[in-house]
């Protein structure tokens, strides 16, 4: 088809435009033959640091979020091509890794479930296989994760691949990702006045430029969160940041008492948006990309998602709208071309 391949096209051109960081300003793509050692470290001196970021930056910044959402989109033009379709995600998330050193744990867990997803939805290898490699795969991914984990945090390999070793990357994995509701009690025993207004500030600034929105007192609970439990300032004397996941997010925008509307209202979102994008076969891999950010809310909260859903989809969202309206004009067309020979067969019985 045509549009198939006008979405192939830009595909490629999508990947050929991530590279620009490694270009400009510095030519760096030497890096993608030798990728750098991960460095959490570095990363978030970065973050906390002046940026300058030249006008060419800032607006491959802004063209790169406001087309990812069309980047996954075009993915499901491959078809079952799975050796085209496996490459360009892990394409796409590899010249990420190189520009920044660095990758989140999260993004590379769920870009392998994404991809695995679409070979079990595609029907492409047998599921028993696919289960099976699972359950082979998953104790080397757990030591996998939990050795990238130190390297990013500048530890040594201590480690052994064992049965010691293994059991030891699944128990500190399990508990970096289950602590957090811990830290919650903190929170509810400091009695802690709501924060809607100011969420509601953060929401309206998502899609603004930071530098028009420097002076609105919006709420940064994750960084406020992190001052709460330890009393330091941070990007000051803290760089490490808790996250109150949704629950405790919850509690610390609504209070105690009204907590729970946090959670109604992320449901009633969610469930509508996957409402809308699941009237097309094309939107597998972005219906599918958006559904797996719900398994970090808990732990994450609420913070991911709308930045996706504001800031990522903003150029979408129109896109979205019309080929949702013309899927069901195609659908009511297909009923009517249905029903007049029924009719037909109806009217010559005697």
């Amino acid at each position: 088809m045509v549009s198939d391949r006008l979405w192939q096209v830009f595909l490629g051109l999508f990947l050929l435009f991530s590279l620009f960081p490694l270009v400009y300003p510095e030519f760096q793509l030497t890096r993608l033959l030798n990728p750098p050692s991960p460095d959490l470290a570095q990363k978030i001196d970065e973050s906390l640091k002046e940026t300058g970021d030249s006008t060419p930056e800032v607006l491959y910044y802004y063209m790169s979020v406001l087309l990812f959402p069309f980047f996954l989109f075009s993915l499901s033009s491959l078809g079952r091509r799975w050796w085209l379709v496996i490459p360009a995600v892990a394409f796409f998330y590899y010249v990420r890794y190189c520009v920044d050193e660095y990758l989140p744990r999260h993004e590379i867990g769920l870009m392998l479930i994404l991809l695995f997803l679409y070979l079990w939805n595609q029907k492409i290898f047998s599921r028993h296989y696919l289960a099976a490699s699972c359950m082979f795969a998953l104790p080397v991914l757990l030591f996998f994760f939990n050795t990238y984990t130190k390297l990013r945090q500048g530890a040594g390999l201590e480690i052994g691949f064992n049965i010691y070793g293994v059991l030891e990357s699944v128990f500190t994995l399990f508990y970096q990702e289950t602590f957090y509701p811990i830290l919650v009690s903190d929170l509810m025993e400091s009695h802690h006045g709501n924060e809607i207004l100011r969420y509601l500030k953060w929401i309206v600034s998502l899609p603004i430029p930071q530098n028009l929105t420097e002076s609105w007192d919006y709420l940064k609970i994750n960084h406020e969160f992190t001052e709460l439990l330890t009393g330091k300032v941070y990007g000051q004397t803290t760089t490490h940041v808790y996250l109150p996941g949704l629950f405790g997010e919850g509690i610390f925008i609504y209070g105690t008492k009204m907590f729970w509307l946090h959670s109604c209202s992320v449901g009633m979102l969610v469930a509508l948006l996957c409402y809308l994008m699941k009237t097309d076969r094309r939107l597998f891999f972005v219906l599918t990309f958006f559904q797996l950010q719900l398994l970090i809310m808990a732990r994450g909260g609420i913070g991911k998602l709308l930045i996706l859903i504001v800031n990522y989809f903003l150029l979408f969202w129109p896109f979205l709208f019309i080929l949702i309206s013309r899927s069901l004009n195609s659908n009511r067309m297909m009923q009517r071309v249905i029903q007049v020979p029924e009719i037909d067969r109806q009217m010559s019985r005697p």
